[in-house]
């Protein structure tokens, strides 16, 4: 079955954060995972089965949507998905474990094959719910933001209210589970603003201010349309400075990681809003600022 594998990625594409696969919005398609996981199309289709035996084992019935979002969510979430990754894992060491098939070996394999491992079920979970019917649902109580104004919690009462306000009421999302909802070529990012934190200051970048040149404002903009180059602008004008921008974004492992490119950038917003989508209100600190001249002088003392 070896004709069958696709020639391996580039060690640049094991060591990007994040993975980005070649579908709609960096999502991963099979050709991805045969490259990546350098498998067989009959490997990744028992892998696949696999993935959907451990989904069923965690939904009500055969016959019963899952939402992932919630199973994995919280501190028992985590041990949830801990388990189903390190089941799915064992069962297949020889793709997820053994790196002897690699030219050379991805240096962060062990972490890399986890990151893989989660998106085989995430897809196989879109694929098992678009198989389903629509009426079913475990759980799916997926918080969809409104334009409407939105009602005040305890935590939104401090001095950041006006913030969450406000950029509450600039997004509409699409009453559907996160997968689709990335998966989605309808999304645009027409009314949105992205907040970035700067010291104590949290400020709005509009998207349309980092839209391509020459693009219409009435058209619409998805992530692939933004800019680096045009987001440091922005955030120079909007903090009055012409100093050095450093851009810095959560990844999927909740660390901070320097934004260096266009494929960063739509990547780190594609995740800012799957968690606006899966909590209701968008993380503010996702993008932190800072001057070069002040990361200079940090690492003088």
């Amino acid at each position: 079955m070896t004709d069958q594998i696709p020639s391996q990625p580039t060690t640049e594409w094991y060591a990007a954060e994040p993975l980005r696969g070649s579908g709609t919005n960096g999502n991963f398609v099979d050709e991805d995972f045969l490259k990546a996981l350098q498998i067989s199309k009959d490997m990744f289709a028992n892998i696949r089965t696999t993935c959907l035996r451990l989904l069923d084992e965690h939904a009500d019935d055969a016959k019963t949507r899952l939402d992932l979002r919630t199973l994995w969510k919280g501190r028992s979430g985590k041990n949830t998905k801990k388990t189903m990754l390190d089941d799915l894992i064992s069962e297949f060491q020889p793709v997820f474990i053994d790196t002897t098939r690699f030219n050379p070996a991805p240096s962060n394999w062990e972490r890399i094959s986890r990151v893989l491992a989660e998106q085989c079920i995430v897809i196989a979970n879109a694929r098992r719910s678009r198989q389903l019917p629509a009426m079913k649902s475990r759980n799916r109580h997926s918080p969809t933001p409104s334009v409407t104004e939105p009602e005040t919690s305890g935590r939104e009462s401090g001095h950041t209210t006006p913030l969450l306000r406000s950029q509450r009421s600039s997004l509409s999302l699409p009453a559907v589970d996160q997968l689709s909802f990335l998966s989605s070529s309808a999304f645009t990012l027409n009314n949105i603003s992205i907040p970035i934190r700067y010291d104590d200051t949290t400020e709005d970048i509009a998207a349309w201010m980092i839209r391509p040149d020459g693009q219409p404002i009435e058209a619409p903009q998805y992530c692939q349309d933004v800019s680096f180059d045009k987001f440091k602008k922005a955030i120079g004008q909007e903090l009055m400075t012409e100093e050095p921008i450093e851009i810095h974004m959560l990844n999927s492992a909740g660390e901070y990681r320097l934004c260096q490119s266009d494929h960063h950038l739509q990547s780190a917003i594609t995740r800012w809003l799957s968690l606006y989508a899966r909590s209701g209100e968008p993380p503010l600190d996702f993008f932190r600022i800072s001057l070069t001249t002040e990361t200079t002088q940090r690492g003088m003392y």
